[in-house]
């Protein structure tokens, strides 16, 4: 399905945060983890929260949990006030150990601070490769590792 149909598809949501929470939600089924993602993500690998993503094995098991999910990342698409569309994590590593953000503002202040995020550009093209980004960040390597910690520990990969 093309990103123009899935919009449509989606009229009967209100435009904002909902809307833009349904398009993420649908583009994870969509398409998992395109080239075009794998291109920003070996782009950006200097990033920390990138290098998690890319090197998962140099990086403690994940100890915050939610509902027996493991949460490694808990991306978020956001735009600024300025209208640019940032993709950042909720969960960093600070000191050797998992931290979760309260909020997604808070999360964002602080990816903004250290520049531990990766910007996407103004306008609706941008919006749509932020918020498929943040849905779809995972590769196959990433995922079969977590796979493994999940048998091993038991908890589930958020």
């Amino acid at each position: 399905m093309q990103l123009e149909e899935l919009m449509q598809t989606l009229n009967y949501a209100k435009k904002g945060r909902g809307r833009d929470f349904l398009i993420q939600q649908r583009m994870k089924n969509q398409d998992p983890m395109n080239l075009q993602n794998m291109d920003v993500l070996q782009k950006q690998k200097g990033l920390p929260f990138v290098d998690r993503v890319l090197e998962p094995s140099k990086y403690p098991t994940p100890s915050l949990l939610n509902g027996g999910k493991m949460q490694t990342h808990l991306m978020s698409a956001e735009q600024d006030d300025d209208g640019n569309w940032f993709v950042f994590p909720n969960v960093i590593m600070q000191k050797g150990k998992y931290r979760k953000f309260k909020t997604v503002n808070a999360a964002m202040k602080n990816a903004k601070k250290t520049g531990n995020l990766i910007s996407f550009g103004k306008g609706e093209n941008a919006k749509q490769k932020a918020l498929n980004f943040s849905a779809n960040y995972k590769p196959e390597e990433f995922k079969e590792f977590y796979k493994g910690v999940q048998e091993k520990t038991g908890g589930l990969l958020n």
